[in-house]
């Protein structure tokens, strides 16, 4: 398989990157920005990538296409279909969810 080409990218792109991997507690965020810096630095393949930072290969290739199409900003943001919504949370038993109303 070939390895997924992005866009170079600018000494300021990396930089902030950089700053990211090394500063963020966040590991998801953490793990997002070594991906892209890997695929611009060394031009693995998702593959390869998914070893080095413990994630699926479809997985790799999502936030780098999404990485390419939005921008290296967009990392941090979570896809908006994660976890119950609030009206599922609310319809649940309060045992089942552990919270108090």
């Amino acid at each position: 398989m070939q390895p997924m080409r992005i866009p170079d990218l600018t000494p300021t792109q990396l930089g902030d990157l950089d700053d990211v991997d090394r500063a963020t507690r966040n590991v998801h965020l953490r793990a997002r920005a070594q991906l892209v810096l890997l695929a611009a630095e060394q031009h693995p393949t998702a593959a390869e990538i998914g070893v080095i930072v413990r994630v699926h290969a479809e997985t790799v290739r999502r936030w780098l296409t999404r990485s390419r199409s939005e921008g290296i900003a967009d990392l941090s943001l979570d896809p908006p279909d994660r976890g119950r919504s609030r009206r599922q949370m609310d319809r649940l038993p309060r045992a089942e969810t552990g919270r108090r109303r």
